[in-house]
Order: structure tokens, then sequence, then C-alpha cells
């Protein structure tokens, strides 16, 4: 089934379930923003970054500020090499509210930083931002993310001392 057959599905069940008409537009929107979401997965399991930019944005319309939403444009930016855009989503999730990006999220949007300023060859902003993402989540530390991004660091730093 298509994604959008099965939000069709989903709105039609919606229908007639939910009685009050702001609950009922809430929730299509929800669908619709998730759908998006997961046509940007999608594209991410193909490699085609600004398809799947464009779908996150989508969704990201739709519900605004969606902290796993923001994660994955972010990531799909990095991987396009849309550096300030990844730094734009990442500090996004850094900035929402405890309820939306437990320390998890807040953790591994500082990693998506902290590759970003790699990329740029900021090596001062890069090893604060993965000092940053270890002081919110200290677990994260034996991620493999985080040993990608600690990598990262020390060839940028490498990189600038040659």
């Amino acid at each position: 089934m298509s994604a959008c057959a099965g939000v069709a599905a989903c709105v039609a069940v919606l229908q007639r379930c939910c009685a009050d008409a702001a609950e009922l537009a809430d929730l299509e929107q929800r669908v619709q923003a998730q759908a998006q979401r997961a046509e940007g997965d999608s594209a991410v399991a193909r490699r085609d970054y600004a398809a799947a930019e464009a779908f996150y944005s989508s969704s990201l319309a739709l519900r605004p500020g969606y902290v796993p939403t923001l994660l994955a444009r972010a990531s799909a930016r990095l991987a396009a090499g849309a550096l300030d855009g990844t730094l734009e989503d990442a500090a996004a999730v850094v900035a929402a509210p405890p309820a939306d990006a437990a320390t998890k999220p807040r953790a591994r949007a500082s990693l998506l930083a902290c590759r970003a300023h790699c990329a740029r060859g900021d090596v001062a902003l890069a090893k604060a931002a993965l000092d940053a993402a270890a002081a919110v989540d200290g677990s994260i530390a034996r991620a493999p993310e985080f040993a990608a991004a600690k990598a990262a660091v020390a060839a940028a730093q490498a990189s600038s001392a040659a």
C-alpha cells in the first residue's frame, strides 16, 4: 500500500472515531506529517538526501518542531553536505522544551552539530559539540555515532595541525 493510500485509510478511520472537528483536523495533520516523514525515510534508504530533506521539510510544515523529524532532516542535510541546515536543525532540537526532546535526542543533535563543524573545519566548535553530547547524556559515549564524531574531531585536529 502506498503512503497516500495508507493516509487515506487512516483518515477514514479517524473520521469515524473522532466527533470533535478540531481533534480530527489535528489527527489528520499528524497522519499526513508521518506519511511525509516515512517518505523521507525511504529517500534516505535510497541515499536520495535532497528528496529526503524535501519530505522532512513537508512533514515539519505540518508538524513544526517535531524532534524526531528535525533529527532526521539534520542527518539527511549532513549527508547532503548542507552544513548550515544541519546546524539549524540541531540547534532547534537542543532548544526544544525538555518534554519534546529528552536527553538522547539532544545528545544526538549535538553529535550531528559536531560532525557539521568538523566538515567546516571548525575544530573548537566541533569539540564543544562533542563535549555537549557527553554532558547531556553520558551513555552516548558508548554509541557508534559518538565514536564516529570523536574520530572526525581527531581527524579535523590533525588536519588543522598539519
